[in-house]
């Protein structure tokens, strides 16, 4: 049986071009749609250029698109229906009997865009005002594993 998708998904840019093709569009309506030329968009396919930030959250946003297929290359190149997402992505977690409330903040983020965006936003600030201190917590626990392995 042949595969649903093709099996070239081994860049960003043949990840992109796949989600591309499956929808049907072609470069330079996909572009435009996204806000950017056809050169940006046709340099993005062929890997000599990544996107930004913003054209990935179009991509998600706009077309379905499936986080992991994009920077993984792992499973399928769209999102299931998005409340199954949000359902797994809290399964992962332990919520507790904050469980059926995180879900219903995770609904109310998801279908409100300008909610989104100002999450996205205050979470790209705290990263920026935090980027030491976050890479000096990294530093130590990678410290802390090192010393517990020379322990044995």
């Amino acid at each position: 049986m042949k595969d649903k998708f093709p099996t070239e998904t081994d860049t960003l840019g043949s990840r992109i071009k796949v989600i591309r093709k499956t929808l049907g569009i072609k470069q330079e309506e996909f572009a435009k749609s996204m806000d950017i030329s056809t050169a940006s968009f046709s340099d993005y396919e062929t890997g000599k250029k990544n996107p930004g930030f913003d054209c990935l959250f179009k991509l998600v946003t706009q077309y379905n698109a499936c986080v992991e297929f994009l920077f993984f290359g792992t499973g399928e190149p769209f999102r299931k229906e998005k409340g199954d997402e949000i359902d797994d992505l809290i399964k992962e977690e332990n919520f507790g009997s904050n469980t059926e409330d995180v879900r219903e903040m995770f609904r109310y983020i998801r279908d409100s865009r300008w909610v989104m965006n100002s999450c996205l936003n205050h979470f790209k600030e705290f990263l920026f005002r935090n980027r030491d201190g976050i890479e000096m917590d990294m530093k130590k626990e990678q410290t802390k594993k090192q010393k517990g392995k020379g322990k044995k």
